[in-house]
This record gives C-alpha cells, structure tokens and sequence, in this order.
C-alpha cells in the first residue's frame, strides 16, 4: 500500500497513511481480549533470558532456525536500506519506480502466505522453511545484475512472497516443535 501511496501523492501522504494503519491497529488491539490470564513466569527476566541463550545453543532445530532468522533480518534490514538506491540510482526510476518496487514486495506479501496454503498442508517441511531464503538470495542477484523496472518489481514480488511465506513456516515450525512449557517461557506474555 505504500508503494501505492508514495506514487499516486508522493511521499509526506504515504508517511501520514502509514501512521494512520499503525493507529488503527493500535486501537483495533487495544480490543483483544485473551481467553485467560497467562500466568506469571517464575524467575527473574534476566535468568529466563539466559535460559532462552542456553536452549537455543543446546537445541539442534532452535540453533539453526536463530541463526537463518538473524540472517533474515539483516537481509531484510538491507533489501529496505538499499531499496531507494536501487529506484533511484541502479535503474533510474526516481520517486515512482520507487513506489512501485515498495509496492512490488507488499503485493507479494500479501499474496504469498494466501498463495502458499492452498498448495500445502504442511508447511513445516525444511524445504518450505529454508526455501524463502533461498529465493531472496535469488531476488538479490536480479536486482543487482538487471536495469529494467518490471524485471525490479517482478523479483519484489518473490521477494515479498518469499519473506511473508518464510515468516508463516518458520512459526509454524517453532509451534509444532518447541515444548509448550519453553513456547510459554519465551512467550512476549511472559514478561
């Protein structure tokens, strides 16, 4: 929607509509209700904390799913930095061929996870879980080797497929493996 928004009324509108959505789930939250009150973790933050550091070095699936979602991250982290660079500087584009990579990646967004429940069940297969990653490293190498501003926003696309996807298998995967007691411990709720 941004990608949207910075190109049909520039860039100071699509801030303001960003804010706006971010307040409007704001106050859509405020209304969730929990079923129950999580109950209180024993312990200090601090030691949970480092029971959480000693789980994840211990673990075989947490050790490897940490480190590709920290990976993930940055990845993330510059694809968004370098975004602008891309539109304005490797393929020309300006403010509008900006507007429609950042729009390229939130229509893959939102069509990847729908996309990717109708062609799966099971969406915990490593396969399904590292792939994302894969594609974004692929995404990379045809935006750093092509010109052309649909072949951009075609590879965005995946992009935003790609991480979406990555996002719903790796917590689908951390769901059905990681005890509920350990699930409840790392739990935001819990602090």
């Amino acid at each position: 929607m941004s990608g949207v928004a910075v190109t049909a009324w520039g860039a100071a509108p699509a801030f303001w509509v960003n804010a706006a959505s971010f307040a409007a789930s704001a106050l859509i939250l405020t209304r969730l209700r929990l079923p129950h009150v999580p109950a209180a973790m024993p312990g200090r933050w601090a030691s949970r904390v480092t029971e959480g550091g000693r789980l994840l070095v211990r673990d075989r699936l947490l050790r490897p799913l940490a480190v590709v979602q920290l990976l993930a991250a940055l990845s993330a982290g510059a694809t968004s930095a370098l975004l602008v660079v891309l539109a304005s500087e490797h393929l020309n584009a300006g403010a509008t061929g900006f507007g429609i990579l950042l729009g390229a990646i939130g229509v893959g967004a939102a069509a990847g996870p729908f996309l990717f429940t109708r062609l799966t069940t099971n969406p915990r297969r490593p396969a399904f879980v590292f792939g994302p990653y894969l594609l974004r490293g692929f995404v990379d190498l045809v935006l750093a080797t092509t010109r052309n501003v649909p072949a951009a926003a075609a590879a965005l696309t995946l992009y935003g497929a790609g991480t979406s996807t990555g996002m719903v298998t790796h917590s689908s995967l951390l769901q059905a493996e990681v005890p509920p007691s350990i699930a409840a411990a790392c739990s935001p709720d819990s602090t």
